[in-house]
């Protein structure tokens, strides 16, 4: 399974949600759930085992966001060095330093 897949870069829905909540034990304010110092009384909240908790691995997935966006690109020098995509009343570009397509 892709990360294409499990992301909708094209979503289009840009209702903010609703953040998590968990209320404080010491003052029972409602607080954004990650909160780790109550705002309203200074209440410390701890891990169950006083331990943050450790990445133990990491997946990188290539996504390809040219391919998915809804403007055509242009490779101005052939080379990969400069894309130019227009679009609306604006443009776009994306470029390379010199250094990383050999041309230094």
């Amino acid at each position: 399974q892709s990360l294409n897949a499990d992301i909708d870069i094209d979503a289009r829905d840009v209702r903010p949600g609703e953040a998590p909540i968990k209320e404080c034990p010491n003052c029972a304010g409602e607080i954004p759930a990650q909160s780790k110092v109550c705002p309203f009384c200074g209440f410390e909240f701890h891990s169950v085992d006083n331990e943050e908790e450790k990445i133990t691995s990491v997946e990188m997935t290539e996504i390809d966001l040219l391919g998915a966006s809804q403007w055509r690109y242009e490779d101005l020098w052939g080379n990969g060095s400069c894309l130019v995509a227009t679009g609306f009343d604006s443009w776009a570009g994306i470029f390379q330093r010199m250094e990383k397509i050999g041309m230094r």
